[in-house]
C-alpha cells in the first residue's frame, strides 16, 4: 500500500522526512507507524515537539524489497547505461545515494515528488531522519557528519536539519541523546525560516603587522581566550611539530600558521618573524586572562616544548562536556554541532596538508 503522509491540521512549521514504509506503515498506510514510529514519537516529546503539529512523510512512498532501499540501485554504469538509453548523454547526473549505489531513474520521480510536496506545505524547518532523507533534500550523504546542522537545500526553500532515523536508534542506543539533542535544534529552528549563524571575524594567513595588530587589539584586552594548536609529525619517529595556532577573544580569533609546504623549509616565516611570533604567543599565553582549550593537555604539553608555559588554564570543553554527558562523543566537531549554530566547518574543506596554498 502506498502510503499517505501524514498533514496536521493547522500550518506545519515543522516537515519530518524518512526514507520508506516499513511493514506496519505498508499495512496501515501511515507513515511512522511501526517500532520505529513509536520511537520518534517518544523522541519528539523528549525535545518538546508536538507530533501532531508537524507534516510527516518519507522520500519513498512505496516499500522497498525486504526493508531495503538499495535493492533500487545500481552501480554507476548500470545507471549511466540507463540514464543514455532513454537519450540523455554524458553520465548518470545525480549523486549516489550511497557508495556505489545510483538509484534506478525509474524512483527519481519521489524526489521530485517530495520536494513539491514541502514546497506545498512550506515548513520553516525539515527534520532529515536518516542519509537517504539527507541526500533527496541536499544531495549529499554521511548523516554522523552533518547531523544537528541547519542546511540550506537547493531543492526547496524550508532549510534541513538532519538526524539519525529512529531505525539507527533502535539498533544503536547510545545515539538517542544525540537525536533528542537534534531535535531539540530542530524546534528552535522551526521559529522561523532563516538560517541565523553566529557572528565571527576570523584572520587568517597573518602578515607579522597582523598578528602584532590583533594582539594589541583583542589577545591582550580579551576576557578570556580560547586557545588551539595543530600539529603534524613529517618524519616517522621523530616528535610532531606545531603547524598552526589559533587565538580568539570572544567572537575575534587569528589562526598563525607555522608550517607552508609550498616552501623549501616549510616555513611560513622568516628566522626573525617566528623568533617574534614565538614571545608574541609567549606573552598572550602567560597573560592573567583564562585560558580556554579543548583537549588543552594534548595543546599544553606542546606548548612546553617550545618553552612557552600557560598561565591561568581555567577551562577545557572536552572535559567539562565529557563530565556532563559521558555516553557523548567529545570532539570538537561534535561539541559545535550541540553547543553552537555553526555549520560543519570541519567538513568544508578537505582535511589535512592538502590545501593548495599548503597550509594546514
Amino acid at each position: 500500500m502506498r502510503v499517505t503522509p501524514y498533514t496536521p491540521l493547522e500550518p506545519a512549521k515543522i516537515a519530518i522526512v524518512g526514507e520508506a514504509p516499513g511493514e506496519e506503515e505498508d499495512k496501515q498506510g501511515i507513515p511512522f507507524v511501526g517500532s520505529s514510529g513509536r520511537e520518534l514519537s517518544r523522541m519528539l516529546q523528549d525535545a518538546g515537539i508536538v507530533r501532531e503539529d508537524c507534516y510527516i512523510t518519507n522520500v519513498f512512498l512505496d516499500r522497498p524489497p525486504a526493508n531495503d532501499i538499495h535493492k533500487w540501485c545500481v552501480d554507476s554504469r548500470t545507471a549511466t547505461q540507463e540514464w543514455r538509453e532513454l537519450g540523455n548523454t554524458g553520465k548518470y547526473p545525480y549523486k549516489p545515494l550511497a557508495p556505489a549505489k545510483y538509484l534506478r531513474l525509474q524512483y527519481m520521480h519521489e524526489r521530485a515528488r517530495l520536494h513539491a510536496e514541502l514546497e506545498a506545505i512550506k515548513p520553516n524547518v525539515v527534520i532529515a531522519l536518516g542519509n537517504t532523507a539527507l541526500w533527496a533534500l541536499t544531495d549529499d550523504t554521511g548523516i554522523t557528519k552533518h547531523r544537528g546542522t541547519a542546511m540550506r537545500s537547493p531543492h526547496i526553500l524550508a532549510k534541513i536539519v538532519p538526524t539519525y532515523h529512529p531505525a539507527a536508534i533502535l539498533r544503536a542506543w547510545d545515539l538517542r541523546a544525540i537525536c533528542v539533542s537534534d531535535l531539540i535544534k530542530a524546534a528552535r529552528e522551526s521559529r522561523s525560516p532563516d538560517i541565523h549563524l553566529p557572528v565571527g571575524n576570523v584572520w587568517i594567513k597573518p602578515t607579522l603587522s597582523d598578528v602584532i595588530q590583533f594582539k594589541l587589539l583583542y589577545l591582550d584586552k580579551a576576557d578570556f581566550i580560547g586557545v588551539d594548536v595543530e600539529t603534524a609529525r613529517f618524519e616517522a619517529g621523530q616528535l610532531a611539530h606545531i603547524t598552526c595556532i589559533g587565538l580568539s577573544a570572544g567572537t575575534r580569533a587569528i589562526c598563525i600558521p607555522l608550517v607552508d609546504r609550498t616552501k623549501p623549509d616549510y616555513s611560513y616565516w622568516n628566522a626573525e618573524e617566528e623568533s617574534v611570533i614565538y614571545k608574541l604567543v609567549k606573552d598572550v599565553l602567560h597573560n592573567d586572562a583564562p585560558k580556554v582549550f579543548q583537549n588543552g593537555l594534548y595543546d599544553i604539553q606542546y606548548f612546553r616544548h617550545y618553552h612557552i608555559n600557560v598561565k591561568n588554564a581555567i577551562c577545557d570543553t572536552m572535559v567539562m562536556h565529557h563530565s556532563l554527558y559521558p555516553e557523548l562523543p567529545k570532539d570538537l566537531g561534535f561539541l559545535g554541532s550541540l553547543y553552537t549554530n555553526f555549520p560543519s566547518w570541519k567538513h568544508l574543506r578537505p582535511r589535512g596538508l592538502g590545501g593548495k596554498d599548503g597550509s594546514e
